[in-house]
């Protein structure tokens, strides 16, 4: 038996994907030639500084030139201003270190590390790999991913290829888990994070 994922279709996925479509137009706009003309960026720690830029002011050269760029956001990734416009450094970092932008969503391979832009803690990946490879859901009362008490026993499913599958159900949290993580493995290879 196996149900849809995207159970809920509300106003939010509209937004995102509005807010999308302005990212996308956002990013038009910036080419990799010029954000490393007003950029530097460290892959080995993730930072970016400022440089000197001649299109600004003496002022503002004398400010932040040589300063850590950017801030964190409400949703705790870091993010700098470029001529108006709010753009994700781990996107920026891609931008610089590829040349291009990336054509999907990108992964911080550690979860719960969006603020940490080191190249090798990213990697481009689509939109089910990057909830594959999220951490356990704050809602979740077992503790172990994908798993749920059903009624005296244990269940577990996960959600892959946009379903979601029903794995079976255990006498024990573990056997559940264990499940899971076979699972996660064959669907999401390198992106599964189990714990």
């Amino acid at each position: 038996m196996s149900a849809t994922c995207e159970v809920h279709k509300t106003t939010d996925e509209h937004f995102a994907s509005a807010a999308r479509r302005t990212q996308l137009a956002n990013e038009a706009l910036l080419t990799a030639d010029f954000v490393r003309s007003i950029l530097s960026y460290a892959p080995d720690t993730g930072i970016f500084t400022w440089m000197t830029r001649k299109d600004a002011s003496p002022s503002w050269n004398k400010r932040w030139a040589g300063r850590r760029a950017g801030c964190l956001t409400n949703n705790g990734y870091r993010q700098i201003s470029i001529n108006g416009f709010g753009y994700f450094e781990h996107r920026l970092a891609f931008l610089i270190m590829m040349g291009d932008w990336p054509s999907d969503q990108i992964d911080h391979r550690e979860p719960g590390t969006c603020t940490d832009n080191r190249w090798d803690n990213l990697r481009p990946a689509n939109p089910a790999q990057n909830r594959a490879n999220s951490r356990l859901q704050t809602n979740n009362t077992s503790g172990l991913k994908g798993v749920r008490r059903h009624r005296r026993q244990w269940q577990a499913q996960i959600c892959a290829h946009r379903k979601l599958h029903h794995l079976g159900t255990f006498s024990t949290p573990e056997s559940a888990a264990a499940a899971y993580a076979r699972a996660a493995q064959q669907a999401f290879g390198e992106f599964a994070r189990i714990g």
